[in-house]
Parts: structure tokens; C-alpha cells; sequence
């Protein structure tokens, strides 16, 4: 009952289920490369900034994920002004803990007209992090359906499902090491994400992520 309270008030309806990994069209890594490599803000420190309960972190994207809008709280929390990240890729903000098989599974999704949801650590301009739930949507033309940009809002990650993602980030983390080439590296370890999750689709995937969610909060 709570899974399906969850599902519909944040998921909706869902499109198309997920294609085989080997007919992803190649635009997908040309649109999607930039999350999928670090920004130029390498440096890194284990200072956590907390996303507050009523934060709302708003962010809008052209088609290839070059930065068009960012809500003042989403500056305040990045440590970014408006100046700064307006017409950047939306990769100045990845931390490098996060798997290239996110932001795979992201692009795969949404640049087909669906909706994403994920767990995902951004970094901040002095080097430290923070957790956000992030819900990832195309926008399209009314008249045409064509996509001309994404909107994505987060809102604090729950804690009490922060080992457990950090735990299964750091597995798909190791099995890119294995690979060389991002893209190779992207699809190996996106295939062992749904392969960990005991999911073969997109529908399951968020099941998964709103049940861990649910299960969580029932044990609190």
C-alpha cells in the first residue's frame, strides 16, 4: 500500500519499457557524455553540506544538458552563482563517487520521453557533497513531442538509505574500473546495477528505489 501511494504520487505513468543495451542509439553518449565524465572542479573534501526537508533544487537543461536555469537554492547548495553555471554542462556539479551506470541508465531514459528518479552525490564548488533524490524529466514541444530540454528537481535523500546506496554505488564504481573506455565501462556497469536490484527494466528500477524508500522508513 505505501509502494503504490509512493509510485503514484511521484512516478506517474510510465512510457516504454527498456531496449536491449546493444541498440542504444549512439546520441545517447553524445547528449549524455558530460554527466557521464568528471567536471573540471577535481578536487574533493569529505565536507557534507545537508539538503534542508523543504529544499527544493530546481535545475533546467538545453537537449545537451547545457545548463539554461538554476533556482537560487540549487545555487546556494552547489556554491555556484547563476553566472557561473548558465550555459555549462550539467557535469560541473558530478562528484566522482558517482557511478558512470547512473547517468546511463539516466540518458537512456529520458532522452526516449521518460521520467527518471535516482540517488545521486553532486559535488559543491569547494569540493564538498551532498545526497539528493533527483527526478529527472524530458521537455517537449506540445505540437511535435520533440524533446528540447530536461528538468530536474531533488530533494533531500533520505539518510536512512544512505549505506546501502553508497554500498552499491561502490561495487558499480568497481566494476567500471574494469573497463577502460566510458562507454564500455557505462554499459557493463549498468548491466550489473539492474543485475544487483533484481531488475530488468526501468518500471522495476524505480519499484526498487521508492521500496527501499518505503522499507526503510517502516523500520525507523
Amino acid at each position: 500500500m505505501i509502494i503504490d501511494k509512493l509510485l503514484i504520487i511521484f512516478c506517474g505513468s510510465w512510457l516504454r519499457m527498456l531496449i536491449g543495451e546493444n541498440q542504444l542509439c549512439e546520441n545517447i553518449f553524445q547528449h549524455g557524455v558530460n554527466d557521464m565524465e568528471i567536471s573540471n572542479l577535481h578536487h574533493t573534501n569529505d565536507k557534507e553540506t545537508i539538503v534542508g526537508e523543504f529544499d527544493l533544487l530546481v535545475t533546467k537543461t538545453d537537449a545537451k544538458g547545457r545548463l539554461t536555469y538554476a533556482s537560487s537554492a540549487f545555487q546556494k547548495i552547489a556554491e555556484l552563482s547563476e553566472e557561473e553555471l548558465l550555459g555549462q554542462p550539467h557535469n560541473i556539479i558530478r562528484h566522482p563517487d558517482m557511478p558512470r551506470a547512473i547517468f546511463y541508465h539516466l540518458w537512456t531514459h529520458i532522452s526516449k520521453g521518460e521520467e527518471v528518479f535516482a540517488f545521486v552525490k553532486n559535488r559543491t564548488k569547494s569540493g564538498g557533497y551532498y545526497w539528493v533524490l533527483a527526478h529527472v524529466t524530458p521537455i517537449t514541444k506540445i505540437e511535435s513531442g520533440e524533446i528540447y530540454g530536461y528538468h530536474s528537481s531533488r530533494r533531500r535523500m533520505p539518510s536512512n538509505v544512505r549505506s546501502e546506496v553508497e554500498a552499491l554505488y561502490a561495487r558499480l564504481r568497481e566494476v567500471e574500473a574494469r573497463f577502460d573506455h566510458p562507454k564500455k565501462a557505462a554499459i557493463e556497469g549498468h548491466k550489473a546495477l539492474l543485475q544487483e536490484i533484481g531488475a530488468c527494466n526501468s518500471v522495476e528500477y524505480t519499484k526498487w528505489l521508492f521500496n527501499m524508500i518505503a522499507q526503510k522508513s517502516l523500520a525507523a
